[in-house]
């Protein structure tokens, strides 16, 4: 696992938009996160350059990985990101509402963020 972010940083351009997720999620949910946080700095410009690829779990794992990594990324998370998302939003299920939402809780609480989402959904 060590030798992984500096690969994947190298080839970051080959990565599609599951494999970028998938690979900030195994980061998050491993508690490694915090002590690469160069990794998600990195994969940020390609990230943001695959949003309109990325699906509902993809834009929710990005948002909940970088949320866990505590690494805020102006070029990722800026007002497209939040369009997306709220394009998307009555498709969400409720774990990736979840991660959403606390990815939006880390926005408002740890960055001050003025990124805005409803506080209701529809089902």
């Amino acid at each position: 696992f060590e030798k992984v972010p500096d690969a994947a940083i190298m080839r970051k351009n080959a990565f599609c938009a599951e494999g970028i997720a998938n690979l900030l999620w195994a980061f998050s949910s491993s508690g490694l996160a915090q002590s690469q946080t160069f990794l998600y700095e990195s994969m940020a410009p390609r990230v943001a350059d695959l949003l309109y690829h990325c699906n509902n779990q993809h834009l929710a794992s990005i948002a909940w990985s970088y949320a866990v990594a505590n690494v805020d990324s102006p070029i990722l998370f800026s007002s497209t990101f939040t369009e997306i998302l709220l394009d998307k939003f009555d498709a969400f299920n409720c774990a990736q509402l979840c991660q959403i939402y606390q990815w939006h809780l880390w926005q408002k609480e740890e960055l001050s963020s003025s990124l805005s989402l409803p506080l209701a959904h529809s089902d």
